[in-house]
C-alpha cells in the first residue's frame, strides 16, 4: 500500500461527515522547527540572526505530512524565499496561496496551465490580494513557490499570515520544507516590541501589524486555552519487552470541545521501501495494527466515537520493539476527526531517525 493510503484515509472521511469551510484555525503555522512560541522563537534580543541592518528568520521542517500550514510574515519584510523538496515520483506537485484569508482553489484548479511561472515576485503579488497557484509536474523533486531577487526593493507595510494549501505532493509528504525572511530590522523591533500574541505566542491573527506594533485583534479566553489543535509533552518510553511505547497530550481550542459531535483518532505508521518491496502505511486499531483495505476509515481508527475534550492524554502501546522501527525507518503520524467533520492531520508523532 503506498503513501497515497493517508490521503484516501482524509478524503474517505470528508465523504463520511460533512465538512464545513475552511478556516484559519485549519492551518498549522510553521516556526522554526516547531509549530509555536513565535515570540520565544524570534526574539529580537535574544534568538534573532542579523545581516546587514535586517533580521533573517528561518523555518525548517522534514517529513511534512501537514496539509495546510502559515507563515507569518512581519512588517517590513523585504525578501521571503521558499525551498520546497519533494520525493521523486511520477505524482504532480501542487498548492495554492493566500495573503490574509484562506485559498480556495482546489487541485482542479492547478495545472500547468494555469501555474505562475514567475515566483521572484510572489510575496508583492500575496501582499496586493491574489491566491496564487503553484504547480509542478512528476518527477521534479521541488516546488517553486517564492525565489525573490537579492535586491528587490519591495516591502511589506503591514504583516500577517501567508495560508499554503498543498493540495498535492508525492507520497502524501513533504520532503523538506524551509522558509527564510529578510525583514528591516528597525521595523521588526518596534513592532515586536509593541505586539499582540495570541495564547500559543505567534502573532495575533486577527490584529492588523505595522512597524509601530499591533492594533485590533485580541484573543478570547485564558491563558492555557489554545486557538488551534497542537500536541504536546511528546515522550517515548519501552516496555518490559522492549517495545515502543508514546506518550503525548493533545490540547483542542473551545469551538471544537464544545461541539457535540464526537470525535475518532488515528494511530499510523509508515514504513518506506527498502525491506519492504514497496513503502507501506500501517494503522494501529484496539485489535493490533492493520491496512485500509477497505473504503471505511474508521475499520482502521484506533479509538472511535469519543466525547471531545480539551485535554487529551495518550499513552500509546505500539506492541512494537524500538530496534525493529528503527531497522525499518518507521514513522508514526497522528490524527483525528474535528467537530466540524474534518480530519485534522496533526503530523509525525515519532520518526526513527
Amino acid at each position: 500500500m503506498k503513501k497515497k493510503t493517508i490521503i484516501a484515509l482524509l478524503s474517505l472521511c470528508a465523504l463520511i461527515t460533512q465538512v464545513a469551510a475552511e478556516q484559519k484555525s485549519d492551518y498549522s503555522p510553521l516556526i522554526k522547527q516547531g509549530y509555536s512560541n513565535y515570540r520565544e522563537a524570534y526574539n529580537p534580543n535574544a534568538k534573532v540572526v542579523y545581516e546587514s541592518g535586517d533580521a533573517l528568520l528561518t523555518t525548517s521542517h522534514a517529513d511534512l505530512s501537514l496539509e495546510r500550514v502559515k507563515f507569518f510574515v512581519p512588517p517590513g519584510t523585504k525578501r521571503f524565499t521558499v525551498s520546497f523538496l519533494t520525493y521523486l515520483s511520477s505524482q504532480e506537485s501542487k498548492a495554492t496561496g493566500r495573503f490574509r484569508d484562506v485559498p480556495t482553489k482546489t487541485a482542479s484548479d492547478v495545472q500547468s496551465a494555469t501555474m505562475i511561472r514567475n515566483t521572484s515576485n510572489t510575496l508583492e503579488r500575496l501582499v496586493a490580494g491574489e491566491e496564487l497557484p503553484f504547480y509542478s509536474p512528476g518527477g521534479s523533486g521541488n516546488l517553486g513557490i517564492s525565489e525573490p531577487y537579492q535586491f528587490d526593493t519591495f516591502q511589506v507595510n503591514s504583516g500577517g499570515y501567508i495560508y499554503l494549501h498543498i493540495l498535492s505532493v508525492p507520497g502524501g509528504m513533504v520532503k523538506t520544507l524551509q522558509t527564510r525572511m529578510v525583514v528591516d530590522e528597525v521595523c521588526y523591533r518596534s513592532w515586536y516590541a509593541n505586539a499582540k500574541w495570541d495564547a500559543q505566542g505567534n502573532p495575533d491573527e486577527n490584529a492588523t501589524h505595522t512597524c509601530a506594533g499591533s492594533t485590533g485583534g485580541g484573543s478570547s479566553g485564558g491563558g492555557n486555552q489554545v486557538t488551534t489543535a497542537e500536541i504536546s509533552g511528546k515522550s517515548e518510553t519501552v516496555d518490559a519487552n522492549g517495545n515502543l511505547v508514546m506518550n503525548f497530550t493533545l490540547k483542542r481550542p473551545a469551538s471544537e470541545t464544545k461541539s457535540t459531535n464526537r470525535t475518532s483518532f488515528w494511530i499510523a505508521a509508515y514504513v518506506p521501501a527498502g525491506f519492504l518491496p514497496e513503502e507501506a502505511w500501517f494503522f494501529l486499531t484496539q485489535s493490533g495494527w492493520s491496512q485500509l483495505l477497505s473504503t471505511n476509515p474508521y475499520a482502521v481508527a484506533y479509538r472511535k466515537s469519543e466525547t471531545p475534550v480539551a485535554e487529551k492524554v495518550f499513552t500509546v502501546s505500539t506492541g512494537l520493539p524500538v530496534a525493529e522501527m528503527r531497522n525499518f525507518n518507521a514513522k508514526l503520524h497522528f490524527g483525528y476527526m474535528g467537530s466540524d467533520g474534518g480530519f485534522k492531520d496533526m503530523g509525525m508523532i515519532w520518526s526513527s531517525n
